[in-house]
């Protein structure tokens, strides 16, 4: 069975170091893969509800220096509060730097007051992160035309190309399909989250 771990992120107090050592302790005692949760920018206080003092994919870039085999996720990415591309061009950069052990986790998020402050339309999430996980997939390939609801690419070269097939997961509340929107593809393949107090993301499934 493989064992994953979500690092403890909540505290703007911890100090940086302290991801690193939990990170090298987990791959030493053979854990699979470790994550980071997110929250750009939340109403309230970083703590049992909202995680990610540290942004994700920085960090993990900087735990993929320290470490050699354990892979490096996310649990769970906002997608639809961030761009696309810029997710794409992270996290295919982290992918290529850490060879080949990236993760990527995403969810649609939950916390209106939150996209309300990042400028970010809560009504259109999950539609947009549906579209937005055919645009990183597409991205991933190397780029080219894409037309879609949201996003609308005439021409475009993306690069670094990931080297083999960067997992993601889509997380979000239990339920038909592990919550995911009807066109999404899931394998039936979860994992929980530690966070029983928040109304966050409580299962993933992967495609």
């Amino acid at each position: 069975m493989d064992v994953e771990v979500v690092l403890p992120d909540e505290s703007p107090a911890m100090a940086p170091e302290t991801l690193v050592t939990l990170a090298e302790e987990a791959e030493r005692l053979g854990y699979r893969t470790a994550y980071l949760p997110d929250h750009l920018l939340p109403p309230a206080a970083y703590g049992d509800t909202y995680g990610g003092v540290y942004e994700p994919l920085v960090t993990l870039a900087h735990l993929a220096a320290r470490t050699s085999t354990i892979r490096l996720g996310t649990s769970v990415l906002v997608l639809p509060m961030r761009s696309p591309f810029v997710v794409a061009k992270q996290v295919a950069t982290l992918d290529r730097l850490s060879g080949g052990r990236t993760v990527l986790g995403v969810g649609v998020g939950w916390d209106a007051e939150e996209f309300a402050a990042v400028g970010a339309d809560f009504a259109s999430r999950g539609a947009r992160t549906d579209e937005d996980i055919r645009l990183l997939r597409h991205l991933f390939r190397g780029g080219g035309p894409f037309r879609g609801r949201f996003r609308d690419v005439a021409r475009g070269v993306f690069a670094p190309v990931p080297e083999r097939p960067i997992p993601i997961m889509v997380g979000g509340r239990a339920g038909p399909r592990c919550g995911a929107p009807p066109s999404w593809p899931t394998s039936g393949r979860a994992w929980a989250s530690r966070r029983r107090t928040s109304p966050a993301a409580s299962l993933a499934c992967a495609p």
